[in-house]
């Protein structure tokens, strides 16, 4: 069992090889909303990324893909776009998918959570698809970005809900119609602290990592088997720490409203 942690991507400039298709570029890699969908003209791809400068790196998350169970990646990182060909690995080439357990809707994500960061400016991600359906490799989002533990873990209780966005009208016959809309997650979790200074150290780190405005990623557990349905790709709020008078102790609550 690992702590809960919070990241945040770098932005970046993206070139795939083979070329991407028309109208799907590789460029929607960086945008936020994973509808925005890149696809391969091939089922493989090769991703040269560009953070503009060396940026501390311990999170790399291939978000949104059709990736099949055979499919697999290889990463690798370097000062230079010219020194990627050699550079450092960062992940041997094995299964891209986290584990056996991907999301309900197909949609798989591949992780690599780094205990120590890396900084490089430049990152090659090897994709190579399998027996990917139709033939093309399709993603939502690529981030890549540095994550924030809090000092302690979440407490017991923290947990996910559906919204549905579906609305419903009844007609004069007693149907009742269904207007379709999509069902994100929401994920709510308790960080506790044994002091003021550090309950409030730590909301002010969360809000200026990620505010109102930045997307996030928060997984509760990476080491957990079903850590690919409960990873959280999505917008973060925190509230003020409160006391917990029995226990003299702080508590914040944190919410992740997930953006599909």
């Amino acid at each position: 069992m690992s702590n809960i942690f919070i990241a945040t991507a770098y932005s970046f400039t993206v070139t795939a090889t083979p070329v991407e298709t028309v109208d799907m570029p590789a460029s929607y890699l960086n945008n936020i909303q994973p509808g925005d969908i890149f696809q391969s003209s091939t089922a493989d791809s090769t991703l040269e990324v560009d953070l503009g400068a060396a940026q501390s790196v311990n999170v790399i998350a291939a978000l949104f893909t059709n990736l099949p169970a055979d499919a697999t990646w290889e990463i690798r990182a370097a000062a230079t776009q010219a020194g990627l060909a050699t550079g450092t690995i960062i992940q041997a080439t094995a299964a891209f998918q986290m584990d056996a357990f991907p999301r309900g809707d197909g949609r798989s994500h591949g992780l690599v959570y780094l205990s120590a960061p890396v900084s490089f400016r430049w990152w090659k991600i090897t994709l190579t698809g399998g027996t990917v359906p139709g033939g093309k490799l399709r993603m939502g989002r690529l981030f890549i970005g540095k994550a924030f533990t809090p000092t302690y873990n979440q407490s017991y209780g923290g947990g996910y809900r559906y919204i549905s966005t579906t609305s419903y009208a009844a007609a004069k016959s007693g149907a009742v119609i269904p207007n379709p809309g999509a069902a994100p997650r929401e994920y709510q979790a308790k960080l506790g602290y044994l002091t003021e200074a550090e309950a409030m150290t730590e909301l002010y780190d969360i809000q200026e990592l990620a505010g109102d405005r930045t997307p996030v990623l928060v997984l509760p557990d990476h080491q957990n088997p079903y850590a690919q349905r409960n990873l959280m790709y999505g917008f973060i709020s925190i509230r003020e720490p409160v006391l917990k008078a029995a226990f003299n102790t702080f508590v914040s609550v944190i919410k992740v409203t997930e953006t599909i």
